[in-house]
């Protein structure tokens, strides 16, 4: 092969790689744009179905949890084992996860009963796993599920409630 040929291919293959580098960068940006529009859309259907309030961050509310309990023990497992591994692990990254792993079953045992379509069930099961592995902590500590001033332990806003249940979610036992 003579000297202006490998020039030419190399001058193609630098070309090549460099635009497939670029499509690469615009279609993960497009990809993030798509998982960020649709945590937009379950967060306001949460506040819309009444799973939550609108503060920053969104605030769950004891309709959401109690949508949640029925599945919790299966789903509280996956969530510690998602923190564990990667602790500041995204919002987004971990609404993938659930999906990929749980999604069907989602839809079956929460979205559907409760009239949730546009991700909000998601959400409320993130958020519920996230103030019971809370509750867990300071469980550990003593006194589980207590609440703060402010009423809030996950954020349910509501005062006694949920501050009154055990490990399992059950009013009036403490669990293990």
């Amino acid at each position: 092969m003579d000297l202006p040929t490998a020039v030419t291919i190399a001058v193609v293959l630098l070309v090549a790689i460099h635009l497939f580098a670029y499509l690469w960068r615009k279609q993960k940006k497009e990809i993030t744009e798509v998982w960020n529009f649709l945590i937009r859309r379950a967060r306001a259907e949460m506040v819309y179905k009444g799973f939550g309030k609108i503060t920053s961050p969104i605030q769950i509310t004891a309709k959401a949890i109690e949508a949640v309990m029925p599945i919790l023990s299966e789903m509280l497992p996956f969530y510690a084992a998602l923190v564990k591994d990667k602790p500041k692990i995204s919002e987004r990254e971990m609404f993938v996860a659930f999906e990929e792993k749980f999604g069907d079953y989602i839809v079956e045992k929460v979205c559907i009963p409760h009239g949730l379509n546009a991700g909000a069930c998601l959400l409320a099961i993130i958020s519920v796993c996230k103030l019971e592995s809370q509750r867990g902590e300071k469980g550990e500590k003593g006194e589980p599920g207590e609440r703060g001033e402010t009423g809030k332990v996950g954020e349910t806003g509501e005062k006694g409630e949920r501050g009154e249940r055990g490990e399992r979610g059950e009013k009036g036992e403490k669990g293990n």
